[in-house]
């Protein structure tokens, strides 16, 4: 287990209500950070050039064959840039859908928090940019990004003498739910709770358990909007996952008379979750693999803890999220270690 670090840099103007173009629009727990290719990524004090073009994700083109959606985008430009999942919180959701042919949605509270994140990196940075790290432990290159390809990590910045992560101050303030993984560090797990239990602000008086159909359909954050709007961007508010959801059944219920009995159908059996304390008792090898079999973990399916239709119990803070790994590639095809370098690959 090693620290990997990013040196980079945030522009602001990323963050609703303008957005950066081409399609950029970052809420409170997503972020692109501006990054040399060359020199910004290194692993225990050692640059490394593991993840020159190197991808999660692909594309598929017109004649059948697919294109690598690079981790690091504009890789060969002076915009090349990571986008940051912030580790151990979601924000409520500034945009999401499930069916492409619908408009996106957004939660209350999902433009107040992106533009009260926006306002805090303001009053630090010097003018529209502002310089930060963004750290995670891991042990190889495979355990640094998710599913989407988008690096997993707590971004830092300076703040007068000293050193302020942001994803704590987002909990901190009540801006962002603490919310698990099975790849976080029990000490990661325990600085979030920390900094949730200190916070008595932000959205935490609307938080509710049941994630009601009158929560879906209010119109998505979009650039341009007049940022007056995130004065009476109020309401009641459930957990980003519960929501996210919601939108699901909303859009397409797949016969399913209730948000249980949708998070119940096949195609959602993989929404599993351990109680943290259990999770606190596990070995790293069991943490790490909680889906192999004879694992010995206590998984929950996530439609068992919903009752009544629509309410989850337990809160968010009591729970680790099972995520499956992401399998990061690049040209060697080969698992990537901290000294490979891979090439541009137009197709695959």
């Amino acid at each position: 287990m090693g620290l990997l670090r990013i040196k980079g840099s945030i522009d602001i103007t990323q963050f609703w209500p303008t957005g950066k173009s081409p399609n950029i629009l970052s809420d409170a727990d997503t972020v692109h950070v501006q990054v040399d290719p060359k020199s910004s990524f290194v692993f225990e004090g050692n640059v490394t050039r593991a993840f020159d073009f190197a991808w999660v994700t692909t594309r598929k083109n017109k004649d059948g064959s697919r294109s690598p959606n690079y981790v690091i985008v504009s890789q060969q430009t002076t915009n090349a840039h990571v986008k940051i999942r912030l580790q151990g919180i979601d924000a409520p959701e500034l945009h999401y859908r499930v069916d492409q042919n619908k408009p996106e949605v957004r939660q209350n509270w999902g433009k107040r928090t992106t533009l009260g994140l926006r306002k805090f990196l303001k009053s630090r940075a010097s003018g529209m940019t502002i310089g930060c790290h963004v750290e995670t432990l891991v042990k190889s290159p495979n355990d640094v990004f998710d599913i989407y390809g988008r690096f997993v990590g707590d971004i830092m910045i300076a703040d007068g003498s000293g050193i302020l992560n942001v994803n704590h101050w987002l909990v901190e303030k009540g801006w962002a739910f603490p919310t698990y993984y099975n790849s976080m560090q029990l000490g990661e797990i325990d600085a979030i709770n920390a900094a949730w239990a200190k916070g008595k602000r932000g959205f935490r008086k609307s938080i509710v358990k049941r994630a009601a159909n009158d929560m879906y359909g209010l119109p998505s954050g979009k650039a341009g909007d007049d940022p007056a709007e995130a004065k009476k961007d109020k309401g009641k508010l459930v957990v980003p996952k519960l929501f996210r959801r919601l939108v699901g059944f909303n859009e397409d219920s797949k016969g399913a008379a209730t948000l249980k009995d949708f998070l119940a159908l096949p195609s959602k059996k993989r929404d599993l979750v351990i109680k943290l304390s259990d999770f606190k008792t596990l070995t790293p090898a069991q943490r790490a693999h909680p889906t192999k079999k004879n694992s010995g973990v206590p998984l929950i399916k996530l439609h068992t803890l919903v009752t009544d239709g629509n309410r989850l119990g337990p809160k968010a803070e009591d729970l680790v999220f099972v995520e499956d790994a992401a399998n990061l590639k690049n040209s060697s095809k080969k698992a990537i270690g901290w000294n490979d370098q891979g090439v541009p690959v137009p197709k695959i």
